[in-house]
């Protein structure tokens, strides 16, 4: 399991605009500042850890020797490890839905590749064989095409879902202005 979570939070680290900590606990001491901040974020699925680096206070850790579990074993199963997992994609990174454009965009550049091979093979070095190339072209085509039009409602969805999180659109960490007891006396 230290491995898998080792390797998800350097995923997640490449995938996302945040700076999320790697190798670090789930552990945290956090302000007063931080809990409002956290209350602001009305979210269904909660991943703490990134919506404490998205909300941008300053974190620092201390270093410690963790010592071996005294008894007992884990009771975070492999599946709540990938329900933590996609709840921290989903909710941090836009990476999967723009990944579905970008294979649509690679697939119809290899139709693209093979149809010039097909026209090479027809015209220039008389090598064709009948019927396997138009099928190929049709299907890569299409499938790209499918995929570039998935990842067009991915980047809607992905909009959409930014917006149902109703996450505030910015923090205020620090002011010079006083909150005043009423009306202003003259």
């Amino acid at each position: 399991k230290l491995v898998t979570a080792k390797l998800f939070y350097r995923m997640l680290a490449a995938i996302t605009h945040i700076s999320i900590p790697v190798d670090t606990g789930d552990f945290r001491i956090i302000s007063r500042k931080v809990v409002e901040a956290l209350k602001l974020m009305p979210e269904q699925n909660k991943f703490l850890r990134g919506q404490i680096s998205w909300i941008g206070f300053r974190q620092t850790y201390v270093e410690y020797n963790r010592a071996q579990r005294a008894g007992g074993e884990t009771g975070y199963t492999y599946s709540k490890m990938l329900r933590l997992a996609l709840d921290g994609i989903t909710a941090f990174s836009d990476f999967p839905l723009k990944l579905a454009s970008l294979s649509g965009f690679v697939v119809s550049g290899i139709a693209f590749l093979v149809m010039l091979y097909t026209l090479y093979s027809r015209f220039i070095s008389h090598e064709y064989q009948p019927g396997w190339a138009s099928l190929m072209i049709s299907i890569l085509f299409l499938g790209g095409v499918q995929l570039i039009a998935i990842g067009i409602i991915g980047e809607y969805i992905g909009r959409l879902s930014a917006n149902v999180r109703q996450r505030p659109l910015y923090l205020v960490a620090d002011t010079n202005i006083r909150a005043s007891a009423g009306p202003a006396q003259s």
